[in-house]
């Protein structure tokens, strides 16, 4: 199992976080033809949270522990690439000491990470900057940052039952029922 093996080889019994991050809808068809894309989104939500925790604990040699499992289709088996990562909730340093975030506004994390996707599409000559200039004028971007699921740091069976949610399948036998 993905969750035990990560709780007992790589996981360290810290604060944890799951963020989960999601993009509008008229970019989804973007990743749904690329899929190196997704490598992409991945990359940009490291970066993101990487940069975003080293200014919030004011320690450029910060580094977080992140987990990022791609998913590609929502609750009704639609295509909706978002990503779940299992983060530390907060950062190692070079000399050993770990670094707990102070709690942090989610709106400012969704704001961010929009930008950094943004760029990245039109980095990648996906998007151009009458697309950027729409998505960026409505009032509700259709980006998302959560980060409400904290689990402790003596919580190992709740660390595994995280990792395992974040590599769930998108058939999922308590949501079939038969007519």
């Amino acid at each position: 199992m993905f969750g035990e093996w990560l709780t007992e080889k790589i996981l360290y019994s810290l604060l944890h976080r799951q963020y989960v991050f999601t993009i509008p809808k008229p970019l989804r068809p973007y990743f749904r033809f690329d899929r190196k894309l997704l490598g992409k989104l991945s990359q940009c939500a490291y970066q993101f949270l990487k940069g975003f925790f080293q200014t919030t604990l004011n320690r450029k040699e910060a580094n977080p522990g992140v987990v990022v499992s791609i998913q590609t289709f929502g609750d009704l088996v639609n295509f909706h690439p978002h990503l779940h990562c299992l983060v530390t909730d907060g950062c190692f340093m070079a000399n050993g000491w770990f670094y707990v975030l102070p709690e942090i506004d989610v709106k400012k994390l969704e704001s961010l990470f929009r930008h950094k996707v943004l760029k990245m599409l039109v980095a990648e000559k996906k998007i151009g900057s009458e697309l950027v200039e729409k998505l960026l004028s409505w009032k509700n971007s259709g980006f998302s940052v959560h980060n409400q699921v904290r689990i402790q740091s003596r919580d190992d069976r709740g660390r595994e039952s995280l990792a395992q949610h974040i590599l769930r399948s998108p058939f999922s036998l308590e949501k079939m029922t038969y007519q």
